[in-house]
């Protein structure tokens, strides 16, 4: 009887972990959105963040945590979801307090206006509940938006249901992703430098018109107010600049903010004040880009600063996880650029000897014996060494960078995580991989 019921056991804990693995694989990934944002948010180191920002894509396209990092020294983080409802940042708030004890919460107001609740959908739950644990808040969340239990409710609880079929569409993301690392370099921020195809018009923001508040967006407003209160949090209210916000939007917002005794800015009124450019700070009518998220982001750090008592967390002793995203991002903006002053191939790897996390893949195909000469470096130190005189195939391995160098009578083909990089044009090829950020950040090319 005890090995029965060692073997049930058993049986029942592989099936568990089978299932949740093929869940894990098959559900969708919303990457650069409510899946990295969310896994991001885990990853942080508890009671880090001092400044929690909530609310939809008008959240994390507008307040770039880094921003308020560099120039004020304010720990926050965009905790943020596509088309995020008023009931699943109520939801996001419950979840963040569980782990983070922040001195403030911002909260992005666009679904709170009636008007902009009417698109609130299966999008908007799947964005938003996907990658969220699974809770008694978020079964209490689930069914406050569906108002019922039954097959789609289920399909929120345990996504496998929902994505069983997704198996036909599923890329090799789906299977790398669990086991990637989940730090969030940007704290939920989404970084983009497109600007909109053209001029972003606000002048309807004056226009007359009528609004009503959402009945159940105010209750939740209403609970994360008091839950605030309990915690000692101090609340305050945003908006985002875009076209479909109005003014008559505000005033219903400002109403209701000065109930809970909260604060309430709307930087469709603070245009001019922030110095918002609409030919070049925009991405599309409704979000910023990173030249006017940095404006607004910079405003509202000047403000919590002198409303707030927020410490200025560049002055820690020990190098935290903001002083680690500022360096990744700046490494991000490393390219072709940096080694415009390099003439030749000895110049350039002269340079790259002294970066540190850097892997090289250097080419010479000049020879006139038709051998061919390739090298990887890992910071100035040789990993590989090759000299063609026939066709094969070379695999190497670094932490996450998978190089394949491949000769063939058509010629060579260096394959970095599946794509090729190399180019014939001239004698060296030059290929720079940052094995911080993984990414081939410069190819370059030189004569001699």
């Amino acid at each position: 009887m005890k090995k029965r019921i060692l073997a049930v056991v058993g049986f029942l804990a592989l099936t568990i972990l089978a299932l949740g693995i093929a869940q894990e694989v098959l559900k969708a990934k919303f990457i650069q959105d409510s899946t990295t944002i969310i896994d991001g948010f885990y990853a942080e180191k508890r009671n880090d963040i001092d400044v929690l920002f909530l609310g939809s894509s008008n959240c994390f396209c507008t307040i770039d945590p880094l921003v308020l990092y560099e120039e004020y020294g304010i720990a926050s983080y965009d905790f943020a979801s596509s088309s995020q409802s008023m009931d699943i940042s109520l939801l996001y708030l419950k979840e963040a307090l569980k782990r983070q004890k922040p001195k403030v919460v911002a909260l992005e107001v666009n679904y709170i206006p009636g008007q902009n609740t009417s698109g609130i959908g299966e999008d908007s739950m799947l964005w938003g509940l996907t990658n969220m644990p699974l809770t008694v808040d978020k079964l209490q969340c689930i069914y406050q938006l569906l108002g019922k239990v039954d097959e789609e409710y289920m399909s929120y609880v345990f996504p496998l249901l929902r994505y069983h079929e997704r198996w036909k569409e599923i890329s090799k993301q789906d299977y790398t992703y669990p086991s990637q690392d989940k730090t969030n370099w940007s704290k939920g921020y989404l970084r983009t430098d497109e600007v909109s195809d053209s001029p972003v018009d606000l002048s309807e923001y004056t226009q007359e018109g009528t609004s009503w508040l959402d009945e159940r967006a105010v209750e939740c407003l209403g609970e994360m107010a008091k839950i605030c209160k309990k915690e000692g949090i101090e609340l305050i209210l945003f908006k985002s600049p875009r076209v479909g916000w109005y003014q008559y939007f505000t005033i219903e917002i400002e109403a209701l903010a000065k109930g809970y005794g909260i604060t309430f800015l709307d930087y469709n009124a603070l245009v001019e004040e922030v110095g918002l450019d609409m030919t070049k700070d925009f991405r599309d009518i409704a979000h910023l880009n990173n030249q006017g998220a940095a404006k607004v982001s910079s405003h509202m750090g000047a403000y919590l600063k002198e409303h707030f008592s927020l410490p200025d967390r560049r002055t820690d002793d020990k190098e935290n996880s903001w002083d680690q995203a500022v360096a990744y991002q700046k490494r991000l903006q490393l390219g072709e650029g940096y080694f415009a002053d390099t003439m030749t191939v000895k110049e350039c790897k002269e340079m790259l000897d002294g970066m540190e996390d850097y892997a090289t893949i250097l080419t010479y195909k000049g020879r006139k014996d038709k051998i061919q000469y390739q090298w990887i470096y890992v910071e100035g130190n040789p990993v590989l060494s090759k000299a063609w005189n026939e066709d094969g195939i070379e695999h190497e391995k670094i932490n996450n960078m998978d190089v394949v160098l491949v000769r063939k009578s058509k010629g060579l083909q260096i394959l970095v995580n599946g794509e090729n990089y190399y180019s014939p044009l001239q004698n060296w090829s030059v290929i720079v991989y940052d094995l911080k950020t993984d990414k081939v950040v410069a190819v370059l090319g030189y004569d001699e």
